[in-house]
């Protein structure tokens, strides 16, 4: 009677132990990234040319997360901020702060060298403008569509630690082409955010 209960506590323990094992090894599998990118936006709208600039480039943040061997799911978020241009004529003095924000899927492909991702999602920018007038705030929706490719360096190496240790893994140099679009509902509905994007920047394996 002792043996058979023996043997049942013997089996629950390697289960136990086994099940623990397996969830610690999906977790070191996980596939995260996150990085930091120096982006550049080209932008349509000609009342953002006239008023401000064309183009503006700045930070942004991301984190991505591989949910399939082959599928990313990445999500960005950035900050813009500038002054109107008062040195046109008819300018008036005022500021915008744009926050785009954006969140896709990818599917990405590679080998031990190198790796490249193209893909789509949601995209929206929260903007602020101040001027003598007033302030006005907002935010548009619309599409996004990226592809780039991340450059596996040696710069930082990989520490020999058990299975399941977090850490930084390596580190990646990405390269970013993109296009934002925000959808027109009308006619005087405001500013459009519509932007050809890119960037550079690294990019931490965890």
């Amino acid at each position: 009677m002792v043996s058979a209960w023996l043997r049942r506590a013997l089996c629950l323990g390697v289960a136990l132990f086994a099940g623990s094992a397996q969830a610690q090894e999906k977790q070191a599998n996980l596939d995260l990234q996150v990085g930091f990118l120096g982006m550049g936006e080209v932008w349509q709208d000609v009342s953002i040319i006239e008023n401000y600039r064309s183009s503006r480039f700045a930070g942004a943040g991301f984190g991505s997360l591989g949910v399939r061997p082959h599928l990313l799911i990445e999500a960005e978020l950035g900050y813009m901020s500038m002054s109107s241009d008062v040195d046109r004529v008819g300018v008036a003095p005022g500021s915008m702060e744009v926050v785009p924000i954006t969140l896709a899927a990818c599917y990405r492909a590679g080998n031990d060298r190198a790796e490249v991702f193209a893909g789509g999602g949601y995209a929206m920018v929260v903007f602020t403008e101040r001027t003598d007038v007033g302030t006005v705030a907002g935010s548009k929706p619309g599409a996004d569509l990226r592809a780039g490719v991340r450059i596996h360096t040696n710069l930082v190496q990989p520490a020999y630690r058990p299975t399941g240790t977090p850490g930084v893994r390596g580190m990646d140099v990405e390269l970013l082409i993109g296009r934002r679009q925000h959808h027109a509902f009308g006619v005087g509905e405001g500013f459009d955010f519509s932007a050809w994007r890119g960037g550079i920047g690294l990019v931490a394996r965890l």
